[in-house]
């Protein structure tokens, strides 16, 4: 139950009535808040008149987005630079109801930190960074992987922005997701970042969403991507591909699937990477 309802117009007054208000919440899209069936009194400060957190930039081959930016404005944004414009729109509309894509916003996919988010994996091999406001109105930046990693009682500041940089021209991006309807929650979201050399891969990162409580990078996956060659016989890696992922893949079970079904859900959409890989070398 909302208690109070603030509306600052600046970064500073919205942190310093998170500061002066208990129980306050910062509300965005409100997508995670308003789903939430609870009784607890709280207060909550919308975000939706600080134009700052609505910009879209390209400074330094860096591209900032605002954390209030939605995810169908990313959808619509032209001012992405090429390298970024299809993997980003591509996460963004792999959420399919347009009424949420309309109110969920870039900033509020991550403080959700949820292990089924469609952005956080592609972020997170983006090797993004955050633009951070401590609570102490003191501004950091720090990578998406720090921020995701940090306990939920120390995340009393707020985002804003996004900061992803220009990749080289040699890097693409894969996204996979699987689910039980268009509509539905990704159960298992896998994003793979490639650097292709003629021939083979020369670096690789990997996250993957819906194993565990949140979104992880198997890094003994991903160097073992980086064994894919044209000369390497497909059905041999994807056989050594199902032998590591049952050491090093232990998703939960919960209601969308078993620790079994989950892993062999993630050996698919891997094995349809490394079918797209070895198909862009041969054109």
């Amino acid at each position: 139950m909302i208690e109070h309802f603030f509306i600052p117009e600046t970064l500073a007054e919205a942190l310093r009535l998170k500061n002066e208000h208990k129980n306050s919440r910062f509300l965005a899209g409100g997508t995670e808040i308003f789903t939430r069936k609870t009784a607890d009194k709280m207060n909550c400060i919308s975000l939706q008149k600080i134009n700052s957190l609505k910009s879209i930039s390209l400074n330094d081959r860096r591209l900032s987005l605002g954390a209030m930016i939605t995810l169908q404005e990313l959808i619509e944004a032209a001012e992405l630079p090429k390298p970024l414009e299809q993997p980003l729109k591509s996460a963004a509309q792999q959420v399919r109801n347009r009424n949420i894509r309309n109110i969920a916003t870039v900033g509020g996919n991550i403080v959700a930190n949820k292990s089924c988010s469609d952005l956080i994996p592609l972020f997170l091999v983006m090797q993004a960074s955050l633009q951070y406001q401590e609570a102490t109105l003191h501004t950091q930046t720090l990578s998406l992987a720090e921020y995701i990693a940090r306990p939920k009682e120390s995340k009393a500041g707020l985002i804003g922005g996004i900061l992803l940089p220009i990749p080289v021209d040699n890097e693409k991006f894969f996204l996979k997701r699987f689910s039980r309807t268009r509509s539905d929650l990704g159960i298992i979201n896998i994003a793979v970042s490639v650097t292709l050399n003629p021939g083979r891969i020369i670096h690789c990162r990997m996250a993957i969403g819906g194993i565990d409580e949140h979104v992880v990078q198997p890094q003994a996956v991903s160097r073992f991507f980086q064994t894919l060659s044209p000369k390497l016989e497909l059905p041999v890696f994807k056989n050594d591909l199902r032998k590591l992922l049952e050491t090093e893949i232990r998703p939960i079970t919960d209601v969308r699937g078993s620790t079994e079904w989950k892993r062999e859900v993630v050996f698919g959409l891997l094995c349809e990477i490394a079918d797209q890989i070895c198909s862009d070398w041969r054109k």
